[in-house]
C-alpha cells in the first residue's frame, strides 16, 4: 500500500512543479489540493485492492473448507482430530467404522490411540508423535488398531499438527489396508503354490517315462534333460551345447533344421518310428535308432517362442521286431498256429486278414471266409456293442486295446477271453497291420468271481457277529477292523487307530497289555491276554483278545479277535468271592463251634472228676451252669444254621398276631440286660404302635440288632433305641457309638456269610445274624437298612407295615 501511495506522489510531482512556476502562491494552494486528491485516490485504490484480495482469499478458504468437508463426510478416508496425548477429540464416520466405536464413545473419552494401538506398535507410534513435535507432521506408516470387538485391523496413517489456538492439536488420516494385507498374503500363498507347482512339474518331467529335453534361445542350447533322456543318450553331459554341437558330440545323423523350423514357425513336429543314427554308447560308431517323437515350441512369459521341447520314446526294438516279422511271415504263421492263444491280424482298415489254428478249433469252422463272416456273431450279445465301439475307436486312433469278452465255442458255451490288440506301424508311424490275441481266462474269471463272492461272504460273516475281528501289519499298525469293532468302540480305521485303542484300555491294565503283547509280537508267537476295555458308552468291560501271526511267506502281521467276557468275568469274580466267603464262614463256624464245645468238654471233665469224690452240689453247680451256657451258644449257632436252611428252602413259617410293639421291645431290652452290665439301653422315642407280625421272629431281629450294637461298641456305655411311625410303616432303629462300618463294606452287610471283620476273631459270630434278620423283615413286607460312619458308630433300622389281621385278610 505504501508503494502505491509513493507512486501517486511521484506522478503528481510534475503538476506541482508546473503550478509553482506559473501561478506562484495560488499554484501552491492548487498543488496541495491536487496532492490531497491524489492521496485520497491512492487510498481508495488500495482499499479497493485489499477488499478484492480479501474476497478472493475468502472464496479460496470457503472452497477449501467445502472440499475438506466433502472429504471428511465422504467416508473414503478416516479422519480424526486428536491431542498429542492420544485422546481423540473428533472423528468422521469412516474412522468410526474402521475401529467399531461410536461418537458417544468419543464423547465419553473411551477412544484413545494408545488404547487402540497393540503393544508391538507402541514404539513406531511414539516415533510418529516425536516427528509431529519436531517437524509438524509425521510421514505415513502402517500398523494395526484393536477394534472395540477385539479384532485387529491393518491401517495406514499420517498426521499433521494444527495451530495452537485450534480445538485439537493434530489431524490424522487413517486408511483401512486390511484388504491390501490380505492381498499380500494371497499373493505370497500364490507364489508358494506356483513355486510348488514348478517343483512338481520339474519332478514330473524329470521322472517321466518318456525322453524329454528342452533347448532355449536362438542357438537352441540344451537347458534341460530328464533322467530317461540322460540314461538313453548321456544328454546330461551336453547341457549348454547348441543343436549343432550336440549332433557333433554324439555323432547324430539327422536333419538339424527340424528343431529350427519349429523354433521359427511354432508349428510342432511329430513322427512315429523316426529314424536317426547316433553314437549313444560313445563307441565312435553310430547305430540305427527309431523314435516316436514330438517337437513342440516353448514360449516365454510374453508369449514369444523361446525354445523347443523334445518328447520321445525309443521304439528301436519294436521297429526291428516288426521288420523281422515282416521278413519272416511264414515263421510267424507257424508260431501263431503253435501257441495256445487265438491270434489274428487285420489290415489298417480293421478288416481281418488272418486267423490262427486256435480260432478254427474253438469255433469249429474250417475256412477263413466262414470264420470272418461270423467273427462278430460269436461274441456274447451283452458284450457285442461295447466290443464294436472299442474296435472302431482303436482303428480310428491307431492305438492299442485290451478288453474282455465272452466267445461262443463249438459246445454252445460262452467262455471269457482277454483280448489284446496292437498296431504295427511303418517308419512313418502309419499303421500297416493290427495284431490281436484272445486268451481263454474263463477259469481265472470264475475263480475271481468265486473269490469275490467268498470275500463278500467273509465280510458278511466278519461284520455280522458279536466278535470283534482285527488285523495288524508287520509294524503293529491296525489295518482292518470289522463293523462289530466300530459299533463297540465308536471309532474306525484312521491314522491314530492304535493310539485310540490304547487310550480305551483301562489305565491300570495299559502297561501290562503293552508289555505282554509287545513281547509276544516281537517273538512272533500267538497273542492272548485279557483286560478292561472302554466301549463307546464309556463303560469299562473285560475283554479277551487272541491273535495268530501271519506269514506270507515272511511275517505279515497278526489277525485276531476280541471277545467281551465281562459277564463271565464278573460271574467268576462273584463266584470266587462267594467261595472265599464260604471258606471264611467255615473257618469262623469251626472257631465258633469249637469254643463252646471245648468249654463244654472241660466242664464235663471237671464234673466227672468231682463225681468221683464226695458229692458236693455247691462245687458242681458252677460247672453245670457253664456247661448249660455253652450248650445255649451251640443251640443258637444251630438255630442260625437251621434258619438259613429254612430261608433257602422257603420253609420259614411266620406265626403272625396283633400285638403292641413297645411291649415286645421292652422284653428284648430286659433279655439283653441280663447278659451285659457295660451298656445302658435308652429308648429315645417310643410311639405306641400295634403291628401284625410274628412276634418271636421280630424279637429275634431286635435282639440281633441290640446285641450287635453292644458287641461292636466296646469302650462305650450307651445304646439308643427309637420306635416311630414313618408314613404307613413302623420304624425301629438301634444306634451305637462304636467302631462303625467302612463305606466299601456297607453294601454287603446283609449278605449271607459276610463279616465286616472277617480277618480276625475279635468278634464272635457266623455272619448270619443280619442275613437272617433281613430275610425275616423282607417276609413281613418291610425293609432293613443302616447308616454308619467309621469310628463314629452305626444305626441299624427296619420297617414293618402298620396293618392288623383284618387288613391283612
Amino acid at each position: 500500500m505504501l508503494k502505491m501511495i509513493a507512486a501517486m506522489i511521484i506522478l503528481c510531482s510534475p503538476v506541482k512543479t508546473y503550478a509553482s512556476i506559473a501561478m506562484g502562491s495560488r499554484a501552491q494552494i492548487s498543488e496541495m489540493n491536487i496532492l490531497l486528491v491524489a492521496v485520497v485516490a491512492a487510498l481508495l485504490i488500495v482499499i479497493a485492492y485489499r477488499e478484492r484480495q480479501l474476497r478472493r482469499l475468502h472464496s479460496k478458504v470457503y472452497s477449501s473448507d467445502q472440499r475438506f468437508r466433502k472429504l471428511y463426510d465422504a467416508g473414503l478416508v478416516g479422519l480424526i482430530f486428536t491431542n498429542l496425548d492420544g485422546k481423540v477429540v473428533h472423528a468422521n464416520k469412516a474412522f468410526l467404522d474402521i475401529i467399531g466405536y461410536t461418537e458417544e464413545d468419543i464423547k465419553n473419552g473411551e477412544v484413545n490411540w494408545n488404547k487402540l494401538t497393540p503393544p508391538e506398535y507402541a514404539a513406531i507410534t511414539m516415533e510418529g508423535v516425536k516427528q509431529i513435535y519436531e517437524q509438524g507432521y509425521c510421514s505415513p506408516f502402517e500398523k494395526e488398531y484393536i477394534r472395540k470387538d477385539g479384532r485387529r485391523v491393518s491401517i495406514m496413517l499420517g498426521s499433521s499438527r494444527l495451530a495452537e489456538n485450534d480445538f485439537a492439536e493434530a489431524v490424522t488420516y487413517v486408511i483401512d489396508v486390511s484388504y491390501k494385507k490380505q492381498a499380500e498374503l494371497r499373493e505370497q500363498e500364490l507364489n508358494r503354490t506356483i513355486k510348488k507347482q514348478r517343483e512338481e512339474l520339474y519332478s514330473i518331467l524329470m521322472n517321466a517315462p518318456a525322453m524329454i529335453a528342452i533347448r532355449r534361445g536362438p542357438e537352441l542350447r540344451l537347458e534341460f534333460s530328464n533322467k530317461v533322456a540322460s540314461d538313453f543318450a548321456k544328454l546330461g553331459s551336453g547341457l549348454g551345447l547348441t543343436t549343432e554341437e550336440l549332433m557333433e558330440k554324439f555323432k547324430v545323423m539327422a536333419d538339424p533344421q527340424l528343431s529350427r523350423e519349429v523354433y521359427l514357425t511354432g508349428v510342432p513336429f511329430s513322427a512315429k518310428a523316426f529314424h536317426i543314427q547316433m553314437d549313444r554308447h560313445g563307441t565312435g560308431q553310430p547305430e540305427d535308432i527309431w523314435l516316436d517323437m514330438v517337437l513342440e515350441a516353448v514360449y516365454d512369459n510374453d508369449g514369444n517362442i523361446d525354445g523347443v521341447a523334445f518328447f520321445g520314446f525309443d521304439v528301436t526294438e519294436l521297429v526291428k521286431a516288426n521288420k523281422e516279422v515282416k521278413e519272416s511271415e511264414n515263421r510267424f504263421r507257424f508260431l501263431a498256429d503253435a501257441i495256445p492263444h487265438k491270434m489274428w491280424t487285420s489290415g489298417p482298415d480293421g478288416h481281418a486278414t488272418y486267423y490262427n489254428k486256435g480260432w478254427y478249433d474253438y469255433t469249429g469252422l474250417s475256412d477263413f471266409k466262414a470264420l470272418n463272416k461270423r467273427a462278430w456273431e460269436i461274441i456274447h450279445p451283452d458284450d457285442l456293442e461295447r466290443a464294436k465301439e472299442a474296435w472302431t475307436r482303436v482303428v480310428k486312433n491307431g492305438e492299442s486295446l485290451e478288453s474282455e469278452q465272452r466267445f461262443l465255442n463249438t459246445d454252445g458255451e460262452y467262455l471269457w477271453h482277454l483280448t489284446r490288440v496292437y498296431p504295427h506301424k511303418d517308419e512313418n508311424g502309419k499303421v500297416i497291420m493290427w495284431v490281436g490275441t484272445s486268451t481263454n481266462i474263463h477259469e481265472q474269471k470264475m475263480a475271481l468271481e468265486a473269490l469275490k463272492v467268498s470275500e463278500e461272504h467273509f465280510k458278511a460273516i466278519a461284520n455280522n457277529n458279536s466278535i470283534i475281528i482285527w488285523q495288524a501289519n508287520e509294524q503293529g499298525a491296525l489295518i482292518y477292523v470289522n463293523d462289530t469293532w466300530k459299533n463297540y468302540t465308536g471309532f474306525g480305521i484312521s491314522d491314530k487307530l492304535l493310539e485310540h485303542t490304547l487310550a480305551a484300555v483301562h489305565p491300570e491294565d495299559v502297561q501290562g497289555v503293552v508289555e505282554k503283547l509287545g513281547s509276544e509280537f516281537q517273538a512272533r508267537t500267538p497273542l492272548q491276554t485279557k483286560f478292561r476295555f472302554r466301549n463307546k458308552e464309556g463303560q469299562y468291560r473285560w475283554v479277551l483278545t487272541y491273535a495268530n501271526p501271519l506269514f506270507n511267506p515272511g511275517f505279515a502281521g497278526y489277525i485276531g479277535s476280541i471277545i467281551d467276557i465281562d459277564d463271565q468275568e464278573r460271574a467268576q469274580k462273584a463266584a470266587s468271592k462267594l467261595l472265599k466267603q464260604r471258606d471264611e464262614f467255615l473257618g469262623v463256624a469251626s472257631h465258633e463251634l469249637k469254643t463252646p464245645i471245648t468249654s463244654l468238654k472241660a466242664s464235663m471233665q471237671i464234673l466227672e472228676k468231682l463225681s468221683e469224690r464226695d458229692f458236693d452240689p455247691a462245687k458242681i453247680r458252677p460247672f453245670i451252669a457253664m456247661a448249660n451256657k455253652q450248650v445255649g451258644k451251640l443251640t443258637n449257632i444251630v438255630d442260625d444254621l437251621l434258619d438259613v436252611t429254612r430261608i433257602q428252602s422257603g420253609k420259614m413259617q411266620l406265626n403272625c398276631t396283633n400285638y403292641l410293639f413297645g411291649e415286645s421291645v421292652r422284653d428284648c431290652i430286659n433279655e439283653i440286660a441280663q447278659y451285659t452290665s457295660s451298656h445302658q439301653i435308652v429308648v429315645n422315642k417310643n410311639e405306641i404302635l400295634e403291628v401284625y407280625a410274628d412276634r418271636t421272629r421280630i424279637e429275634q431281629v431286635m435282639v440281633n440288632f441290640l446285641s450287635n450294637a453292644i458287641k461292636y461298641s466296646p469302650g462305650q456305655n450307651k445304646v439308643m433305641v427309637n420306635i416311630e411311625k414313618a408314613g404307613s410303616n413302623l420304624k425301629f432303629s438301634v444306634t451305637d457309638f462304636g467302631i462303625g462300618i467302612p463305606q466299601d463294606k456297607q453294601a454287603y452287610i446283609f449278605d449271607r456269610f459276610f463279616r465286616v471283620h472277617e480277618s480276625s476273631y475279635n468278634f464272635s459270630g457266623l455272619g448270619l445274624g443280619l442275613y437272617i434278620s433281613s430275610e425275616i423283615i423282607s417276609r413281613h413286607g418291610g425293609k432293613v437298612g443302616l447308616v454308619s460312619e467309621e469310628d463314629k458308630g452305626s444305626t441299624f433300622w427296619f420297617t414293618l407295615p402298620l396293618t392288623n389281621k383284618n387288613e391283612q385278610v
